[in-house]
């Protein structure tokens, strides 16, 4: 099926349903943005700009702050994978969209992906757990993310070197999970709700160079014990 008539079929369906919004297909405000193989898309954009994009060696994707309804994500999905526009992606960068599970489970047909941010996404464990099949993984950013409470996959991700998963919920119980991550070198926990159970886990991250862990449950007598350890460690809590 091509682009146009998945466009097509998006318009029919969405004309029978309430979520139908006459201003995704008309009177658009357009919010495309290309720069030597990276692509953005922000807000509103007009779906048949997808149609106009010829370009397969695509580097770089960010998708940000973007009002979808579900067959408008059917589309994009399609463009991404089904024409294999993204075979050369290094980095995909979300902000403030929830894509659905299956969108992750098809990264791993990007091996060249190393850098992944999912941001202010509200997105669970469950949502983005198909990261995990996806090994040439670096960096992974997943601030914000309120609803993320817990990580059992990243234990998957051997190559992974930096994680942010600053402002969200995660606790003690994925710091086994951390701790399996032999080449990590920057970790991010600031504002979550790790405490001192932390410090027994660090020992297992050789090549930890930098932490964060500001406004946390971690105790000032947990952050001094770590001190020794890491080169570059961020400190100051407001929580107690």
């Amino acid at each position: 099926m091509s682009l146009s008539k998945l466009l097509s079929t998006y318009k029919t369906l969405s004309e029978n349903s309430s979520d139908y919004d006459t201003d995704t297909e008309k009177n658009i405000q357009q919010s495309f943005y290309k720069d030597n193989g990276s692509y953005t898309f922000s807000g509103l954009f007009s779906l048949d700009d997808l149609e106009n994009i010829k370009d397969d060696k695509i580097t770089k994707l960010m998708l940000k702050n973007i009002k979808l309804v579900n067959t408008e994500m059917y589309i994009i999905l399609n463009w991404m994978y089904m024409y294999n526009r993204c075979d050369n992606l290094t980095k995909l960068h979300i902000q403030g969209i929830r894509l659905p599970t299956s969108f992750f489970e098809m990264l791993h047909n990007h091996p060249k992906l190393t850098d992944v941010a999912v941001r202010d996404s509200n997105v669970t464990c469950y949502d983005i757990e198909g990261l995990r099949l996806n090994t040439t993984i670096k960096r992974i950013d997943l601030s914000g993310n309120k609803r993320l409470s817990y990580l059992s996959f990243l234990h998957l991700l051997p190559n992974l070197s930096y994680l942010d998963l600053s402002d969200t919920n995660i606790d003690d119980t994925s710091l086994q999970y951390i701790s399996m991550l032999k080449k990590l070198q920057v970790l991010v926990l600031c504002d979550t709700h790790v405490s001192d159970v932390l410090i027994k886990h660090i020992n297992n991250l050789k090549e930890l160079r930098e932490l964060d862990i500001c406004n946390t449950c971690i105790s000032n007598e947990g952050y001094q014990s770590l001190i020794p350890y890491i080169p570059n460690l961020y400190y100051h809590n407001d929580v107690f």
